[in-house]
């Protein structure tokens, strides 16, 4: 069995297209367990996708295993808070089942309220109760081959330090496989943490995403045995595809944007590498454009703006980002990865490059319109207006670009067969 531990967003959405490609095409046993108990994994869209099409199982690892009583409520007051109350079925339940949802959700968030109120980190706790001797009761029921991560799960992440020690003595492999794709050439000082976590927590394998990013890790100290660079599973068109299929809609914006110029911008945490007021500035002059719809995406790990609202736009907390882009006449964005996802959909890619310092690898490439003030922003989009469509940049740019840094693996356009190959070549390899 191959288990994939998931815990935010960001992985779910690099580990599904993998997920996918090895149940699809091998009769390989996949579970799918989440660290974290606080992200909704029912109602996600990519989870439901592998559950209903592949019968994979999806599950909070500490419901998965419930070895006593104490764990089976605890698994309860830890899991059901992010469980929305409007689920699937929930309208067909009977009273009493209703009641039993309510009590569990509502216990649930009593005790994540307790655990804050005493300064308890969910991480420690965690580790504290699900140590190695419940581990070791997790391995022996599931008997993995093969345990899969995301680039950020260090020892200090829930019990992640106990995962791996006792996969170590039971000479059970591990990976990492990426959460996005870092794009700058060269990565500012507040990415030495993640380089370092890389590094220092290195697991069996580690798979990498390009070139770029694979030489700023080795002059990190990076050990470079079993470490391939695969591309990008989840910017491949074979996914890209999957993903106009399986999203659902957002039906809150089908009127909006109706006779103007449609624009997203993409927000940004708090960064010492670029002025968060110039984001604030912006948006702000875009927002007075009596020609413009403009829609504002918090980043996705905390889904926070970085900056206060205003009415004169349209904050998207729940609107898929993939969907935005769908209804986008251009998106602005400074750094994100899903600058792939706009040059997918052949949307207008607009990059403020006048808000940090730092040379992003697609600039080498030429796939971005790239403005260097404010007022070049304000150009360009009525330019658009004028011209909707319009891109300096062409399409053979973007190819190349796609090339470097989502094709780039072994079997070049078939990125998900590279991860396919890889992770059974893996497990192969430790006789499991």
């Amino acid at each position: 069995m191959l288990i994939f531990f998931i815990n935010r967003f960001n992985d779910i959405d690099h580990m599904t297209p993998v997920i996918y490609k090895i149940v699809s095409e091998t009769n390989e046993k996949v579970n799918v367990l989440s660290l974290n108990p606080d992200i909704d994994i029912i109602n996600d869209y990519r989870l439901k996708f592998l559950k209903d099409q592949y019968n994979v199982p999806i599950n909070y690892m500490y419901k998965f295993y419930t070895p006593t009583i104490f764990y089976r409520i605890l698994s309860n007051l830890l899991c059901y808070s992010s469980v929305r109350l409007n689920e699937n079925n929930y309208s067909n339940m009977d009273n009493r089942e209703k009641l039993l949802v309510l009590f569990k959700y509502f216990a649930s968030k009593i005790f994540g309220k307790l655990l804050n109120i005493f300064s308890i980190n969910i991480s420690k706790f965690v580790l504290r109760i699900y140590s190695k001797k419940w581990v070791k009761g997790l391995y022996n029921l599931t008997k993995p081959s093969l345990l899969i991560f995301d680039h950020a799960s260090h020892p200090r992440l829930f019990n992640v330090a106990e995962l791996l020690s006792v996969a170590n003595k039971y000479s059970i492999p591990t990976i990492d496989i990426p959460h996005g794709i870092p794009l700058y050439i060269k990565h500012p000082k507040r990415w030495d943490k993640a380089k370092r976590t890389l590094v220092n927590y290195k697991k069996n394998h580690v798979v990498l995403h390009h070139r770029w990013w694979k030489q700023e890790l080795i002059d990190f100290g990076l050990d470079q045995r079993n470490t391939p660079i695969l591309g990008s599973a989840r910017y491949c068109s074979e996914w890209h595809n999957i993903i106009g299929d399986i999203l659902p809609p957002d039906t809150t914006l089908e009127n909006l944007g109706k006779d103007k110029l449609k624009i997203v911008f993409m927000d940004l945490p708090h960064y010492k590498t670029y002025n968060s007021k110039l984001n604030q500035d912006l948006v702000q002059k875009i927002s007075e454009l009596d020609f413009v719809t403009l829609i504002v995406k918090p980043q996705t790990r905390k889904n926070k703006l970085s900056f206060s609202s205003s009415k004169n736009f349209y904050a998207a907390y729940n609107e898929n980002s993939v969907n935005l882009i769908k209804w986008a006449d251009a998106v602005i964005v400074l750094f994100s990865s899903i600058m792939l996802e706009i040059l997918n959909n052949n949307t207008v890619f607009l990059y403020p490059k006048y808000m940090h310092n730092h040379q992003m690898i697609h600039e080498q490439f030429n796939v971005s319109w790239i403005l260097n003030s404010q007022q070049e922003v304000i150009d360009a989009l009525v330019k658009l207006k004028q011209k909707t469509g319009f891109k300096p940049y062409s399409q053979n740019n973007v190819n190349n670009f796609l090339r470097a840094v989502v094709y780039n693996g072994p079997n070049g356009n078939d990125v998900l067969l590279g991860y396919k190959n890889y992770i059974i070549k893996a497990k192969k390899e430790w006789g499991l």
